[in-house]
């Protein structure tokens, strides 16, 4: 499938016919993204929608096909810090989002990402749930790679002190932890 859309023989982007096909390639892993990062299924499910929302207005700059993923990404990551500078002081997770007893361990999870830095928890997120390098991670935080790469750093040494909490990680998606750094 291609997500381009040909006028007088140039790319423009994502046309109207193709966003659902783009939606629904990407909304599952945006959202998970955002889940991880606001620790909240209501923020989460806020900003998955408000990143396509902003993706379908800007559909026209959207890169090749290899570049969308990155885009939605940095999307989302520019809504959540926004999101994040408004409601610093909110950071628990809401009342319909507690876990059952099965889901301990992925609340505990979802808490202690909650608790670091925005600027952490973003790289972290992206790091080790989605698998990007940090050279994406440091254009999506406006930073450089090796910033990037120290905020993951920063983030595990905190999350180190809860053992169970760092082995759980990668578990939070049902997938072993990435094992590169």
């Amino acid at each position: 499938m291609s997500l381009r859309v040909e006028r007088d023989g140039e790319s423009t982007g994502v046309s109207h016919d193709h966003f659902g096909e783009l939606v629904a390639m990407h909304h599952g892993e945006i959202h998970r993204y955002l889940l991880l990062v606001t620790g909240g299924v209501a923020d989460a499910d806020d900003l998955s929608q408000k990143t396509f929302l902003r993706a379908f207005n800007a559909r026209r700059s959207a890169g090749d096909a290899a570049g969308v993923r990155p885009w939605l990404f940095a999307i989302a990551t520019d809504l959540c810090r926004s999101s994040a500078r408004r409601r610093r002081a909110r950071r628990q997770i809401e009342e319909g989002d507690r876990p059952t007893s099965g889901h301990q361990e992925q609340h505990a999870v979802a808490l202690a990402i909650a608790g670091l830095p925005t600027q952490e928890r973003i790289a972290l997120t992206l790091r080790k749930v989605h698998d990007f390098d940090y050279e994406g991670i440091g254009r999506m935080l406006c930073c450089s790679s090796e910033r990037a790469r120290r905020c993951v750093m920063h983030a595990l040494r905190r999350l180190g002190r809860m053992s169970s909490v760092r082995s759980a990680l990668g578990s939070v998606e049902g997938r072993p932890a990435a094992a590169h750094c």
